[in-house]
């Protein structure tokens, strides 16, 4: 079942971003660093830590 924060969902751009009360600022960080050309990983790549292959 969706709640309130799932019902918020949105696309914003960085800017529209930096109106918000975010938990850091980490978060537009990250952001920032796609926007300019920080590489996107897939999901699957990422699993329990001290678990490989």
């Amino acid at each position: 079942m969706p709640d309130d924060e799932t019902l918020g969902a949105a696309w914003l751009t960085i800017d529209e971003m930096r109106s918000l009360a975010l938990r850091g600022d980490d978060v537009i960080a990250l952001f920032e660093m796609v926007e300019r050309g920080a590489p996107v990983y897939p999901m699957r790549l990422f699993g329990p830590e001290g678990v490989y292959g």
